[in-house]
């Protein structure tokens, strides 16, 4: 594995990690996304940075997206794990954790292709 691969694969689990841990620490289910999507930002500039590509304005709004998306999804998982107390944080660890991987990995995806972040 080069060197640009271990410092992607780096910054993606250490994003999924924070995200994971502020979904699992975050009391309230929606508010959390406010906290996670600037550490989707930051994992998309810095893979941007280690393949050495200024990323664009939609590669920022595309991490605004998903974070949305994890309100919506966590706000679902909230509703059906309402009923087992300390579940639902987990799962919302779970989304957060998966959903910025995903991201980190598609963002990778894209970068090695050339087709930018």
């Amino acid at each position: 594995m080069d060197s640009q691969s271990q410092q992607a694969r780096a910054a993606i689990h250490t994003a999924g990690v924070l995200a994971g841990a502020v979904g699992l620490l975050s009391p309230i289910p929606g508010p959390d996304a406010a906290l996670i999507a600037p550490i989707q930002a930051i994992l998309v500039l810095r893979l941007a940075s280690v393949y050495g590509v200024r990323p664009s304005a939609a590669a920022l709004k595309s991490a605004g997206y998903a974070a949305l998306g994890q309100v919506v999804g966590k706000g679902s998982a909230r509703v059906l794990t309402a009923f087992v107390p300390g579940l639902g944080s987990i799962v919302r660890a779970g989304v957060a954790a998966s959903m910025t991987e995903a991201i980190g990995w598609a963002v990778v995806e894209n970068l090695e292709q050339g087709t930018g972040p």
